[in-house]
């Protein structure tokens, strides 16, 4: 049974507030392969961000150590059973983000020019 509780956790957990880890308590088993990331599990609830809640999220992710950006970008693109981005992807600049989030998890630099919109729309 989904929550509004449930919902505002993995809301917080987009927005870097709570850290991933805390998914599971909504239902999803989280391991990393080499490569990417499984979250296995249907999930209580399915939050649906908005581009500042995820915008916040990468931008506190890019003051942390490269790992924590690349675990934390890795698992939001792998926990769709609890984190739907479709209002994000909608948008030119929510695409951007995205893939920020793939470069992210592929040990890739993002780009200045993200952190800077990640840091714009975070407000």
């Amino acid at each position: 049974m989904s929550t509004k509780s449930d919902e505002n956790l993995v809301l917080d957990v987009v927005r870097g507030i709570r850290p991933w880890e805390d998914l599971r308590r909504v239902g999803l088993a989280i391991s990393f392969i080499e490569g990417g990331c499984n979250c296995d599990g249907r999930g209580t609830v399915v939050a649906t961000p908005s581009i500042g809640d995820l915008a916040r999220g990468i931008d506190r992710h890019l003051s942390n150590p490269a790992s924590d950006l690349e675990r934390w970008s890795a698992v939001m693109l792998a926990a769709s059973a609890v984190i739907d981005f479709s209002q994000i992807i909608a948008r030119e600049d929510g695409e951007r983000l995205i893939s920020a989030l793939w470069d992210a998890s592929g040990r890739q630099e993002v780009d200045h020019q993200v952190r800077t919109l990640a840091r714009s729309l975070a407000v």
